[in-house]
């Protein structure tokens, strides 16, 4: 059955807005490092089927393929580790 009382609603049950103040700005560098360390490795990754996989055996493109995806997701992971070690757990 529904509450018909009139309940005053605290700050926790209001609906979070947009995240604002300098929180947004430590997130929103990583944000946009994020994006662009995905579009290197895509470019990356072009340049090498066109310009270097032709002479390397398919072991050797697989290797270098995997090696730049761990590279990536390295720098995006410690980035984005210590953003989650020093504000992770505030309320």
């Amino acid at each position: 059955m529904a509450n018909v009382f009139p309940v005053k609603e605290t700050k926790d049950d209001l609906p979070r807005s947009a995240m604002k103040g300098p929180n947004a700005r430590r997130m929103a560098w990583r944000g946009v490092a994020s994006m662009v360390v995905g579009l290197a490795w895509v470019v990356f990754i072009a340049l090498f089927a066109l310009l270097w996989a032709p002479s390397l055996s398919l072991f050797q493109s697989i290797v270098v393929l995997i090696a730049s995806l761990v590279a990536a997701a390295l720098v995006i992971g410690i980035m984005w580790m210590a953003y989650g070690m020093r504000y992770g757990w505030e309320p």
